[in-house]
């Protein structure tokens, strides 16, 4: 059954009235800055190239980690600027809205900005606004040395969440009152969108700070089970969408840990197996889909892994924070996002190639656009396998890295201090060719001169005998 919009949300959010103390912005009937008229042009011309591609059936607008205080707010412009010039009109927003430190007035008036600066310009440009929860969602402390902050409940950020419109059109769980996982069907292009909640439980204290939990719960578990996967119909492929990641190297060890269960479910899913949960089982042999991408947020840089039969891609913060600047691997030295140029946001569009299990991504601001191999290769210990980065113009650099986990070093300032990698399970020479060394998961990555990257997923198998 379709969310249904509360009746005293009618009109908009009970948060729209709020006051913002900060400088204007802008509104939603603003042109966009003039730096940004060839560069919009430019992206909107490469989209609807990819959009007439033999085999791209669909694509969606995917921004992340607001953190409104900290956002030059014209993301949301921007978007609606591309789903009119393009007609792509499925927007997600991977989660947390409010920064991290101020009082309940400043996260009331976060929330309130996010309406005006995303949802309003988003919807009134014809686009269906997807909003997945993220720990910041809606939580907040008053300063890093205070013990006191505001929380909201979790029905209280579902009532603000669920009433955009691509969520009051999703089918949701009716029998839980505070749930913020959905899916959402595009029976044309035969995909199914799963937005879960990492997040769906608060602290009954609204005057604790940080009071959202780091949690799946065993109702939610059950029901993205039963309702959003069991019932995925036959040749469907699979889009899952969340804020906190799930699988090494785009999540931390804890994060791993923590949420095994939901990663498990979609193993279970996508390699046709069996899963136990909460004390029930489910078994997956006679699954109908396919899962073509699991994406999140959180950690506010690109990160990518094949894990267990399934690419984990986390995408960079919208936010004007260097976090993507320093902990984004393969991309040079990203620009700082410097209000009055095109790179004071970051977000990606991103488009579906399912027959030929490709993923286009076309990143506005700072960063490069990616292609990815949705289905993993299988390569035997001892074995070689050629890879040719098609889609890639000119010369191409090679690497490679496990994905069963990376060492980081959270005090480092650029990637190649954050990231140390582990390449045991396989190497890839100059010309592409991938030797298999040990059985596991393996990432590849091919670079042109610009460092825009075509991205491969290997399975080193056991040796045949």
């Amino acid at each position: 059954m379709a969310l249904k919009r509360r009746s005293f949300l009618a009109g908009g959010s009970a948060f729209a009235a709020v006051g913002w103390a900060g400088g204007r912005a802008g509104v939603v009937s603003d042109p966009l800055p003039e730096y940004y008229c060839s560069y919009v042009a430019g992206l909107a011309e490469k989209i609807r190239t990819l959009k007439n591609t033999p085999g791209v059936a669909d694509g969606f607008f995917f921004f992340t980690d607001p953190h409104v205080n900290a956002n030059k707010r014209f993301s949301g412009r921007l978007i609606a600027e591309l789903i009119r010039l393009t007609g792509l009109n499925k927007v997600f927003c991977g989660g947390d809205i409010p920064s991290a430190f101020g009082t309940k007035d400043d996260l009331d008036a976060e929330m309130a900005q996010y309406n005006q600066f995303w949802s309003a310009p988003i919807q009134q440009a014809g686009g269906m606004l997807f909003n997945a929860k993220g720990n910041h969602d809606f939580t907040i402390r008053t300063s890093r040395t205070s013990t006191d902050g505001w929380t909201y409940s979790s029905q209280t950020a579902r009532d603000f969440y669920m009433t955009a419109n691509g969520c009051r059109a999703a089918v949701t769980n009716d029998d839980a009152p505070t749930a913020c996982y959905y899916y959402a069907d595009d029976a044309a292009a035969k995909i199914r969108y799963v937005v879960a909640d990492t997040s769906d439980a608060a602290s009954d204290d609204p005057r604790v700070y940080w009071g959202v939990k780091y949690v799946i719960g065993a109702t939610q578990l059950a029901w993205l089970a039963e309702r959003a996967l069991a019932t995925v119909p036959d040749g469907y492929s699979v889009v899952v969408i969340h804020h906190i990641p799930l699988a090494p190297i785009t999540a931390s060890d804890s994060e791993v840990k923590r949420f095994a269960d939901f990663r498990q479910l979609l193993e279970a899913y996508q390699n046709r197996g069996r899963v136990s949960l909460s004390g029930r089982d489910y078994d997956f042999s006679d699954a109908r889909g396919t899962i073509l991408l699991d994406l999140t947020g959180h950690h506010h840089s690109d990160r990518v892994n094949y894990y267990k039969g399934i690419l984990h891609v986390t995408e960079a913060c919208d936010a004007a924070y260097r976090d993507y600047i320093a902990r984004t691997p393969f991309a040079g030295v990203l620009p700082e996002k410097k209000a009055g140029t095109v790179f004071e946001q970051t977000f990606d569009v991103i488009q579906v190639d399912p027959a030929h299990g490709l993923l286009y991504t076309t990143r506005v601001g700072g960063g490069q656009d990616r292609v990815f191999h949705v289905k993993p290769v299988s390569v035997a210990v001892g074995n070689t396998r050629a890879f040719a980065a098609e889609r890639l113009k000119g010369a191409v650099t090679w690497f490679c890295y496990d994905g069963d986990g990376a060492h980081t070093d959270s005090q480092a300032a650029m990637p190649d201090q954050y990231w140390t990698f582990r390449r045991d399970r396989a190497s890839v020479d100059a010309s592409g060719t991938v030797r298999a060394l040990a059985p596991g998961d393996v990432t590849v990555v091919a670079l042109d001169e610009y460092l825009n990257k075509e991205i491969f997923g290997v399975k080193v198998c056991a040796a045949l005998r």
